[in-house]
């Protein structure tokens, strides 16, 4: 304290106690208590693949190292017996839960934590996308994360005509074998995408790396384990079919699996809330926190219901209604359908007009799309405070190279060829440019209602604190991003084990952290000494002359004469 008290340094200690005032003034948020706050907050963004692969590579020796997590995707014998054999994605090879599980490729994960009273993120809370950092009137790429598969039972029931019935039942029963054959969610689009997606138009790109659906122009979520569904009572009854009237005559997606696929009937054991004992998913281990791990859970079986309400037989006057009973459904105020049905879907027309690809009515109508209006959720892992405090949103490296070459290019909508050009790992590239990253969520999380028709406010893009661009300038172009804003808050891998302090330390980037807060603390200690030294460069220095010298001078004394030893006895006395 010293050097703070004495008079040279007073200004600068002045100075310093104004700039701690201003800065804990504009900052004063980050010291509210975190439970009076509600909403969501970004905490980490890292390559999962690399972090997991960190802590084997360069810390544990080989035979203390644990048994690796290799997570195999065995899909349900109903689904297989009635749908098909699963394929996987054309041209991947891979169902992409068993490339992310087994670090086969960079995933990037987001980790976002719900503070205060909001419920967790579903596929209808959130968006992500890719934007142009340098152009802010191009539009975004959107992403879609991976996603949780459903275990559904479905229900068709009304007084419409039976031929609108069997249409109904043929929609649920071919989108959803899809998931099962692809290991990818049902999403929906256009009129144009859909047609691409059941093969019946042909892709826009027709390359042996087909990402989507069959040549989808828009990307689409993995599930990251696989999915089932049956129906309750069928209206039509189809013979027994071959494997090759199911596609398995292919490897490859054809007609056959799409048209050809079929949903078999519940068994009578399976109730809504059940517990579902097939195969699990993917499962993710988070990092240590300090109120320990919650009980594990099993997922359930939810319900969906279709109820058709006909006034005429004409097609117009057919109306569709759908409620939904399962974990997914997260209506306003966090209301969940765990208990009873819930209105995913209120009454309207069953049909509804087409349009083309101007965005023009094209005179025709189609079935409305009912598998899409069922809600996803995003992996959640937690404490035993809360089992669901932090939402994983896992991104596989094919949709980051693909978002990536659409921003650089001059069409963003339109699907890029990927045949060894440009940007491969597009993981490492949005680490190295965070600000191109977006993620929305409703400013009123309390509140928002997805399953409304009616304005649900604005929405915040919480990856706003990783832009690193002032003015124009690009101040964090060397990739630091979420060290400042989550350094201490957990992480989570795909695997049982639990990730350990090294990998915590390399996902947040605590190196990076160190070195800006040590050289931030140089920078402060050099300002304040050049601070104090200020003043030297106006202040004039004394100047201090020496008027005369003791002892006669030489000339006096006879010359060059050395008088040393006479002067040295000056004082003396005589002997």
């Amino acid at each position: 304290m010293g050097l703070f008290t004495n008079r040279p340094f007073q200004p600068a200690a002045l100075l310093c106690s104004l700039m701690m005032v201003g800065g804990c003034g504009t900052m004063g948020h980050l010291f509210e208590d975190p439970s009076e706050q509600n909403g969501y907050r970004l905490v980490g963004l890292y390559d999962a693949s690399s972090v997991r692969q960190t802590e084997q590579m360069l810390t544990i020796p080989e035979e203390e190292r644990p048994p690796g997590y290799e997570y195999m995707w065995t899909p349900p014998a109903a689904m297989t017996a009635s749908c098909g054999d699963a394929k996987a994605p054309d041209g991947l090879g891979v169902f992409e839960a068993v490339a992310m599980a087994n670090r086969m490729l960079p995933t990037l994960a987001v980790v976002v934590e719900r503070v205060g009273d909001v419920p967790p993120l579903d596929s209808s809370r959130l968006q992500v996308a890719l934007a142009n950092p340098v152009e802010a009137e191009a539009p975004p790429v959107f992403l879609e994360p991976a996603v949780m598969p459903r275990h559904l039972k479905l229900n068709i029931e009304g007084n419409g005509a039976e031929r609108y019935l069997r249409q109904v039942e043929n929609q649920l029963q071919r989108f959803l074998c899809l998931e099962h054959k692809t290991g990818r969610a049902w999403q929906g689009g256009d009129a144009r995408e859909v047609r691409q997606a059941l093969l019946i138009q042909d892709a826009d790109f027709k390359l042996a790396d087909r990402r989507y659906f069959g040549g989808q122009s828009s990307p689409v979520a993995a599930l990251l384990g696989p999915p089932e569904a049956c129906f309750q009572s069928k209206i039509g009854k189809e013979g027994k079919m071959s494997d090759a009237a199911k596609g398995g005559s292919s490897v490859s997606l054809t007609p056959a699996d799409v048209f050809g696929a079929t949903l078999g009937e519940c068994d009578s054991r399976i109730q809504v809330g059940s517990t579902y004992v097939g195969t699990r998913a993917m499962r993710l281990a988070m990092s240590t926190t300090p109120f320990g791990k919650p009980d594990p859970r099993s997922p359930d079986w939810s319900q969906l219901n279709v109820t058709i309400n006909a006034k005429s037989d004409l097609q117009s006057e057919h109306l569709v209604e759908v409620t939904y009973q399962g974990e997914e459904y997260i209506g306003a105020q966090g209301a969940r359908a765990m208990d009873e049905p819930r209105v995913l879907l209120s009454e309207r027309p069953l049909f509804e007009a087409l349009t083309n690809d101007e965005g023009e009515l094209s005179g025709e109508y189609g079935l409305k799309d009912l598998v899409s209006e069922i809600p996803y959720r995003y992996p959640t892992v937690g404490d035993a405070e809360d089992e669901e405090r932090y939402t994983v949103l896992l991104i596989p490296n094919w949709q980051l190279v693909e978002a990536v070459k659409r921003i650089k290019s001059d069409e963003p909508d339109r699907v890029q060829p990927n045949a060894g050009k440009g940007v491969q790992d597009g993981v490492g590239w949005l680490l190295e440019h965070p600000d191109a990253l977006v993620v929305m969520v409703p400013e009123i999380a309390e509140t928002f209602d997805p399953f409304s028709d009616e304005d649900q406010g604005d929405w915040l893009n919480i990856a706003r604190p990783l832009s690193s661009r002032i003015f124009g300038i690009d101040w964090r172009a060397w990739g630091y991003t979420t060290g400042m804003l989550g350094g201490r808050s957990p992480i989570a891998l795909p695997g049982d084990v639990t990730p350990s302090w090294q990998q915590v330390s390399s996902a947040q980037r605590s190196a990076q952290h160190a070195i800006f807060i040590g050289s931030a603390a140089f920078l402060m200690a050099f300002f304040i000494m050049g601070a104090v030294r200020l003043r030297e460069l106006w202040l004039e220095s004394p100047e201090e002359r020496v008027e005369f010298w003791p002892g006669p001078t030489s000339d006096e004394e006879g010359g060059d004469e050395d008088d040393a030893a006479d002067l040295g006895g000056v004082g003396g006395g005589d002997e």
